[in-house]
């Protein structure tokens, strides 16, 4: 549990619950990660209606934080940010993005294959 929030990814082939509360405003479909499976930094691209603080957290599939960051206000419109994940001393495995700005809710499964 994160302070209330939960995360649930759907994609077209499975449906995970990643033991996160519900949360009302899941809005997965406007989140894209290039590439994925991802083999050490990826771009996470989105849009903002309005400028927005974002914090951006990355889950494994127990639950366990394994990267957060937070990023001062972001103008609206579309955003692009890389994420380099070869210094976390990550194992392979499938991992739940989650970028998160006022009440609105991105995520994303990632598939880390170093």
């Amino acid at each position: 549990e994160l302070g209330g929030l939960v995360a649930v990814y759907v994609d077209s082939l499975n449906t995970a619950a990643v033991g996160f509360r519900e949360q009302q405003n899941l809005i997965s479909e406007n989140l894209t990660i290039n590439p994925n499976p991802v083999k050490s930094d990826f771009t996470a691209d989105f849009k903002l209606e309005k400028p927005e603080k974002l914090t951006i957290t990355l889950y494994d599939m127990k639950g366990g934080n394994v990267f957060y960051q937070e990023k001062n206000t972001l103008l609206p419109g579309k955003q692009t940010l890389r994420i380099d994940l070869k210094n976390l001393d990550l194992q392979s495995g499938t991992y739940i993005l989650i970028l998160q700005a006022s009440n609105k809710i991105l995520t994303a499964k990632i598939i880390f294959n170093p």
